[in-house]
């Protein structure tokens, strides 16, 4: 029998390890009722500017890596098959790309979990935002960085992007974190869930790859120190130089 073991069940050395691993993917974790991942709710844009990588393709492997001994957690490695690279040099990437995720494999017959985290399918097609930290590779803004791709009954390419068990947070005017909504709310007459074509979300994120590259190069050409324009000294009138007399 399989038992599910969530993270807060775990040792407190393999907790440490695994809210390790969750923070380098931008995760904080709160005692918030009904829910164990609170996530800072972020713009498609700037979830791009932060990834190193955004690639589409095809799961082709999924593998538990098992870091207990080592006093880490249980993690899960993907392997992808790259379709596409929206993001990122293609040559670096290769044909295939591998990342891992804390949780979301089961070992001695328990279950790691981290409610919210997004888990792949072996075969499911996916884009998936990719940013860098110490250990290599994970989601940018853990579920906010998987796009799940399927065809509609046209056969159109679409994308969907379940944000599951998570409290989303922004910030206010004045900078307090506030709860945010994770889903659009569904118009009148219209059906209760919007999915955006995979040919608009690639033009969407490549054109905000070429405006944050524009910007780059911008701030590269700006001239360093300050910007203040330089004062220009003011000559005196000639009866102010004249030496008073005794």
């Amino acid at each position: 029998m399989i038992r599910s073991l969530h993270l807060s069940r775990v040792r407190p050395a393999l907790l440490a390890a695994a809210l390790a691993a969750l923070l380098c993917a931008g995760v904080a974790l709160h005692a918030t009722p009904g829910h164990a991942m609170t996530v800072l709710k972020v713009p498609l844009s700037e979830l791009v500017k932060t990834s190193e990588l955004v690639l589409h393709g095809q799961i082709t492997r999924t593998r538990v890596i098992d870091r207990r001994a080592k006093g880490l957690a249980v993690f899960t490695e993907f392997t992808l098959r790259v379709v596409e690279v929206y993001k990122g040099d293609a040559k670096r990437v290769g044909r295939t790309f591998t990342w891992e995720l804390v949780g979301g494999s089961t070992a001695d017959g328990l279950t790691w979990s981290v409610p919210g985290m997004p888990t792949f399918q072996q075969g499911e097609e996916v884009v998936v935002l990719l940013e860098k930290h110490a250990r290599g590779y994970t989601l940018t803004g853990a579920p906010q960085g998987k796009f799940h791709v399927f065809r509609d009954a046209k056969g159109i390419s679409r994308v969907h992007r379940g944000l599951g068990d998570v409290h989303f947070v922004r910030r206010d005017a004045q900078g307090r974190m506030v709860h945010a909504d994770s889903h659009a709310k569904p118009l009148l007459l219209q059906p209760p869930r919007f999915d955006q074509p995979l040919a608009s979300l690639r033009k969407e994120i490549r054109g905000y790859v070429a405006l944050h590259a524009r910007q780059k190069a911008a701030a590269a050409k700006a001239p360093t120190g300050a910007t203040a324009k330089p004062r220009v000294a003011v000559p005196l009138p000639r009866r102010a130089l004249a030496p008073r007399k005794p």
